[in-house]
């Protein structure tokens, strides 16, 4: 598994970006023969767009592209050949603009190009050849698997984890017919006994199991809990395991009365390094009280 560090994104550039580039030297080039502006005509733009969008695809693979639309406007056919470079030079800015937000981000994260390993494309966009040198320029030790469809790897990325965390629950994982070559070596972190919950002074004075043994981590779980607004302090006590081990202690202590029954919410989060963080908020007053308990604490 692999933890987040940050994200971002510039909504303003993608694959469009580039075919609407395309579009607009298209309509110019049409222009200059016949005299003739279709910026403001929809239906041909539309048409120009399409044929954009096909001339952008065979770009990536070879070094010009040739494009032929039918009755354009005004019963006008339109011809135009467009080479690799043009378009290079056409869209030099938007793949300035495709690798800011990733500058921006290394730098926010305090990262240099040579903390990178690996770097996985995605998008129909990541096709074009000019940008892809771009990236493996900005990150010249990194690895940059060309194996995979740009347009599946997200989707690709999601079955490999929702097989992580059936492995890390002790199901099986029938991957397809890459699965008996291609097992999963990865170790994934869990949690290693039940958590239970207890509210002392509660209107539920049952205990709850919070996390369950085998849990991925980090984790977050929230319960709620209700309690007699008579009652000064609130006790959440937290247990481990089958023999019910405690843990810690959450103490509410002198919250204001009030008229009817008290609303508790209680978090754990526990982190990849088995520390677990529960906290208790009384509602109404937002008081809130939290520990801290180490993971070696609890294998002692």
């Amino acid at each position: 598994m692999y933890r987040m560090l940050g994200a971002t994104a510039d909504g303003a550039v993608g694959g469009e970006s580039f075919s609407e580039m395309l579009a607009q030297h298209m309509a110019a080039e049409f222009e200059r023969v016949y005299r003739i502006d279709l910026r403001n005509h929809a239906r041909a733009m539309m048409k120009l767009r399409g044929s954009a969008e096909a001339a952008k695809l065979v770009l990536t693979t070879q070094t010009s592209a040739n494009t032929f639309v039918d009755s354009l406007h005004a019963g006008r056919d339109f011809d135009c050949s467009i080479s690799r470079a043009r378009f290079e030079s056409l869209c030099g800015h938007l793949f300035q603009q495709a690798l800011q937000p990733l500058q921006d981000l290394m730098a926010q994260l305090g990262l240099c190009s040579d903390d990178i390993q690996k770097v996985v494309l995605c998008g129909g966009a990541s096709r074009v050849p000019r940008l892809r040198s771009l990236i493996c320029e900005m990150f010249p030790g990194a690895e940059i698997p060309g194996g995979f469809p740009p347009d599946e790897v997200v989707a690709m990325g999601a079955a490999v984890q929702a097989g992580l965390l059936l492995a890390a629950a002790g199901e099986v994982w029938t991957g397809g017919a890459q699965a008996e070559t291609n097992e999963l070596n990865y170790k994934v972190e869990c949690s290693a006994q039940d958590i239970f919950v207890k509210v002392v002074n509660g209107n539920d004075d049952e205990m709850r199991l919070v996390i369950p043994s085998g849990t991925p981590l980090p984790v977050r779980r929230q319960h709620m809990f209700c309690a007699s607004s008579s009652v000064p302090a609130i006790y959440l006590r937290v247990l481990e395991g089958e023999a019910n081990i405690p843990l810690a202690q959450v103490v509410l202590q002198d919250l204001p009365p009030r008229e009817g029954m008290r609303d508790l919410v209680s978090v754990f989060t526990m982190k990849r390094d088995g520390n677990l963080l529960v906290s208790l908020m009384d509602q109404k007053s937002g008081k809130t009280e939290s520990v801290t308990i180490e993971a070696c604490r609890s294998e002692e």
